[in-house]
Formats: C-alpha cells, sequence, structure tokens
C-alpha cells in the first residue's frame, strides 16, 4: 500500500482517462512535477514537508 505521497500518472485518451504507473517515490526537486503541482495547488513546499513529517510522527507513535 502507499502511505506518505505519490505522483499517479494517466494520460486521456478518446476513450477516457487510462492509468499509466503510480510513482511511490517522486522528484522533490524544483524541476520535478511534485512540487509544480503542489504550487498549482496553492500549497507550499514547506507546508507540505511539514505535512509529510507529522505523519511520520503519528505512524510513529502507532
Amino acid at each position: 500500500s502507499c502511505t506518505g505521497y505519490s505522483r499517479s500518472d494517466f494520460i486521456v485518451s478518446a476513450n477516457g482517462p487510462v492509468y499509466l504507473e503510480t510513482n511511490t517515490l517522486p522528484g522533490l526537486t524544483a524541476a520535478s512535477l511534485y512540487p509544480k503541482a503542489l504550487k498549482a495547488q496553492g500549497i507550499g513546499f514547506a507546508d507540505f514537508l511539514g505535512g509529510q513529517i507529522e505523519l511520520g510522527r503519528r505512524r510513529a507513535r502507532r
């Protein structure tokens, strides 16, 4: 199962969306798609990282 963050890729064909793959460790460099998608959704990179750290802390307490 995927926990944390991932990126799933799709294409849109004449018959609708087609799932291609899930990347369980997408890039986080300035040139990577994930930070660009976060920005497009109005989510700051520092906020994203802070959220991932908090999720990791919660999982570690279980």
